[in-house]
Formats: C-alpha cells, structure tokens, sequence
C-alpha cells in the first residue's frame, strides 16, 4: 500500500499563498509542488475561509511564524519589483516605438526572436493586420478554398473559427478578410466548432430562483446585472473569467481572472462590482452552484436585489454574457495565444479597457458601454 504524503502546515500555506496571487494555473503549481490539484484548491479555499482570524489576536511570535513573515515580505519585494520592470519597460518601448517610424518597427520582428510574433508586436505596437498585409499577394477563390480544407485537415478536421483561418492564410501569403473567410467556409460547408467545456453545475440542495427577465424592458442602467463565469485554456492549464455585465450598456462593471471557480471568485466580482456602482433591480445569472449558494446569493438579498436565473440549459437566457464571452475569446484571447497567465491577466485588462471605452457598439449609434452607462445619472455609491 502507498504511503499516504504528509505536507506541513509551512508548505501548505506557501503553496495557497502563491495560488491566491494568480500567475499560475492550478497544473501549473501542481507540477511545480508535485501535489493534487484538489489538494491545491482546498488549501486555497481554507486559506480564503480562515485568513480573516489571523488579525482577530497577535499570536506570540516563533520560528514559524517568522518564516511566513519573511515569505510575507519576499512576496510583497518581488511584487515591488515586477511592478518597476514594467513601468521601466512601457517607458523604454514608449519612447522606441516613437522615434521609430511603422515600417522600421515591422523591420525589427524576427521569427527567430525566443518571444512570440503576437508579443512582438504587443511590445512594438504593430496590429496584426498592418504586419500580415504589408506585401501580400491577391489570390483567385479556388487557390483559398484548397488552402482552406489544408488548414482543416491540420486541426483535425474542427476548425476553431474564421478569424484563426484568416490568420493561418495571412501567414501563408495570401490577401484575406474574415469575411471573406466566413463566406468562402459557408459556401464549402465548413462550420466552424466552438470550444466547450461546462463552467458551472448545479447543486441540487441550493434554492433556485425564477427568469424575471422575459417581457420586461431595460431602459436604463443598473436596472440590470448578469453575472457568468467562463474557462480560458492556456499552456499551463485552465483558467476562469467571471465577469458581471450591465445588461442595457453592455459595460463590464467587474471581472477576476482566478485559477480555481468557486464561491469565492463570484462573491468577490459582484462585492466589488456594488462597491464601485451601487446596486441594480435584478441581477440575473444560471444556476451554477457558485451563483445558488448562500455566500452569493446572501450577498444579493442583503442589498435587496431581485435574483432572476436562466432556466434549466438555456445559455440563451444571459445571451449579453454569452456574447461578450465570444468577443473577447476570438477578438483577443485565441488570437493573442498568451505565453503565461501573467501576460493573459495583462491582455485580459487592456481588453476590458478597450472594449468598455474605445470600442464603439453600432446599436448605440457606435458609442462606447461606457459612455452608455454613464449618460444618465446614477445613485452614489456610499
């Protein structure tokens, strides 16, 4: 029979420390520690739970305490530290990328480097479609279409969607839009598949609630929320969005990338969501167990909001999540193939940003969720 491991109480709370930060997927630390992943999630979880007790008496101080200390205080430098290497870093490719002209930039993008293309031009501020279009040839439809069932027959016969197409024939040469793509994969019957994996199940002995959604009209802010959680498959494992969407804008009011999907993720979305904007009249999601539980949905009964939830397999019910969902997924996260979960956290910011306010929305006559969300006055948050 197998030895049953023993960890001590200093290795577990080192091991959920460095889960709470965030910069690895839970596979990740589990390669690195040679620990189950579940064992992983119920330290992070008792870390979570029981950390608060920590502050309520100052425990005499001893050897293992000082050793958490000084991890404590390792942390809390190396923190420091990669916080001035980035500032240093924007400064430098700042100030690079302005005394250079486009052309000269794309000059310096070498296949050859050990980072990505896509990092490449991250750091050096080139888009996609201004490097892949410099010099490519037109090509007539036949010569695509056979392109097209080459690219099908190397992922196995599934293909993940027209943009990754449209880039696989940009890199081969050819002078391609997404829609174009779209068509020519209609025409020839290719549909594309899209990754599924299931975020939440339902816990039978938790309450669930009714759709307060169907015939009532959303005219106006924090009239209502949605609230969802989605995975996002990196090198090093999975990862988890959970995001909360105001339904009439469409603006993200809150998100947190987390490496494990528990109460603790939601609780902590729509928490911070109240904090900065107040309270809405209903707020909607499925019934996950994360969303019935008590920890969440007490949350919502203490600030009187209505809880709606989708019925039973209808995604279509939070359609507003669902669609942003899609949009980051194919605008930015499959397209960018982030290297690590620091850069994915990283990109997954500079998208929020974007799509909150810059990117225009062409039912709201291409004005920004923001710019939506803030145009009638809203209660101050105390």
């Amino acid at each position: 029979m197998r030895k049953k491991s023993s960890f001590t109480a200093e290795f577990k709370f080192k091991v959920a420390l460095e889960s709470m930060v965030g910069e690895n997927s839970i596979a990740e630390l589990s390669s690195k520690y040679k620990v189950s992943p579940e064992n992983i999630r119920n330290w992070k979880n008792i870390l979570i739970e029981k950390g608060a007790t920590l502050f309520i008496r100052k425990q005499p101080e001893d050897d293992s305490s000082k050793e958490k200390n000084e991890l404590k205080e390792k942390l809390k430098q190396c923190q420091q530290k990669y916080g001035e290497m980035v500032l240093e870093k924007d400064f430098a490719v700042k100030l690079l990328n302005e005394s250079l002209s486009t052309k000269d930039r794309i000059s310096q993008i070498s296949s050859d480097s050990p980072l990505t293309i896509s990092k490449q031009l991250e750091i050096l501020d080139i888009s996609r479609s201004t490097y892949y279009y410099k010099g490519l040839p037109n090509s007539d439809e036949e010569e695509i279409k056979k392109e097209i069932i080459a690219i099908k027959e190397e992922y196995k016969g599934e293909i993940k969607g027209c943009r990754r197409v449209r880039n696989d024939l940009q890199k081969k040469g050819f002078r391609i839009g997404k829609d174009r793509v779209l068509k020519l994969m209609n025409e020839m019957g290719i549909k594309t598949i899209y990754p599924k994996k299931k975020t939440t199940v339902a816990n039978k002995e938790h309450q669930k609630f009714s759709y307060k959604l169907r015939d009532i009209e959303i005219d106006k802010p924090n009239k209502v929320w949605s609230g969802d959680i989605t995975y996002i498959k990196t090198k090093k494992g999975y990862m988890y969005l959970a995001v909360i969407i105001d339904w009439h804008s469409r603006a993200v009011l809150s998100w947190k990338l987390s490496n494990t999907m528990d109460v603790h993720l939601v609780a902590d979305v729509l928490e911070s969501a109240i904090y900065q904007y107040g309270v809405p009249e209903i707020f909607n999601s499925d019934q996950g167990s994360q969303y019935t539980s008590s920890k969440h949905t007490s949350i919502l009964q203490e600030n009187n909001i209505q809880i709606s939830m989708n019925g039973k397999g209808r995604s279509i019910d939070n359609i507003m999540v669902e669609r942003f969902f899609r949009s980051i997924k194919y605008e930015d996260i499959l397209v960018m193939d982030y290297e690590s979960v620091v850069d994915l956290k990283e990109g997954i910011k500079k998208y929020m940003n974007w799509y909150n306010n810059i990117r225009g929305h062409s039912s709201f006559n291409y004005l920004t969720p923001f710019e939506i969300y803030n145009s009638q006055e809203l209660p101050q948050v105390g």
